[in-house]
């Protein structure tokens, strides 16, 4: 019998030993902050709403002059004026929306690509480290390794590691 329990003890003990869980984290939002994509897009996408702005300022200012332009020869509207400056209001709302929607798709796969290099980066340091689960910083209260910093460097390119 005692035979029997050492050898049921030590066969859960090698299964075990197979079947060890290596923790690692990171923190994802130091590594958005020194990846140098992030910034470009953040960059990139501050200039594009710019522009949007610029051109719906100029647009804004059409509508106004042609309201002076109208107001200013009868003090009142007559019909076919009020439907042009509504129309002309009408198109000026689809324009931004259209544009805003555009920007925001652009957004979007912007920071997908972000995403994507930062979770391969992710996976390509952890199997270089022999890690098999990684969890975000927030949720690590004890223990697990820090790969923060190499996920950076290899994002920034200045470890270059090659994969199997």
């Amino acid at each position: 019998m005692r035979k029997r329990m050492l050898l049921l003890v030590g066969m859960i003990c090698a299964t075990l030993g197979m079947a060890e869980t290596t923790i690692g984290f990171v923190d994802t939002q130091m590594i958005l902050e020194n990846y140098s994509k992030t910034k470009e897009i953040q960059n990139s996408l501050e200039m594009k709403k710019q522009n949007l702005q610029e051109m719906l300022n100029g647009e804004k200012e059409k509508i106004t002059a042609k309201e002076n332009e109208f107001l200013g020869e009868t003090k009142e509207l007559d019909e076919e004026e009020e439907k042009k400056l509504k129309k002309m209001q009408q198109d000026f709302q689809n324009k931004f929306q259209i544009l805003q929607q555009e920007l925001d798709k652009s957004q979007y796969i912007a920071y997908q690509n972000i995403k994507t290099d930062v979770s391969m980066a992710i996976k390509n340091v952890a199997q270089l480290n022999n890690i098999n689960t990684i969890l975000d910083k927030a949720v690590v209260y004890y223990g697990g390794k820090d790969i923060t910093k190499d996920v950076i460097e290899f994002l920034s390119g200045t470890e270059k590691i090659e994969l199997e």
